[in-house]
């Protein structure tokens, strides 16, 4: 599996792109009303198609059993819990066997228990 690594810090690249005329026009005005220059913009909506693509390939190789919770959260490069937000908010359930938890509340009761 590809490691999509994004760093803030990474220094800039030249990219060069065509855009129709129609398609420039719209870049411009709203960069403009969003106060950025057009550089600005067009990388922010090539950050957020990324972010968007990387979240669906974690997603992805989550329901599929490719990768855990933390490898699937890797791949979307979010942090854990914040990949298991955006898996509920998806109504996406977790691939999670219960006999650890249940384990750890039994433990739990025992303990309570013994300090009574």
């Amino acid at each position: 599996m590809v490691k999509y690594k994004y760093d803030l810090k990474d220094k800039m690249n030249v990219k060069t792109l065509r855009l129709k005329d129609s398609l420039s026009t719209v870049v411009y005005a709203v960069a403009r009303e969003k106060n950025l220059t057009e550089s600005e913009y067009i990388r922010s909506l090539i950050e957020k198609d990324i972010s968007e693509y990387r979240l669906t390939k974690g997603i992805d190789a989550y329901k599929n059993k490719e990768v855990n919770l933390s490898g699937a959260s890797e791949i979307a490069g979010l942090p854990y819990r914040e990949f298991m937000e955006k898996l509920e908010i998806k109504g996406i359930p977790l691939n999670m066997d219960t006999a650890p938890i249940e384990y750890g509340l039994n433990s739990i009761k025992k303990s309570l228990k013994k300090k009574k």
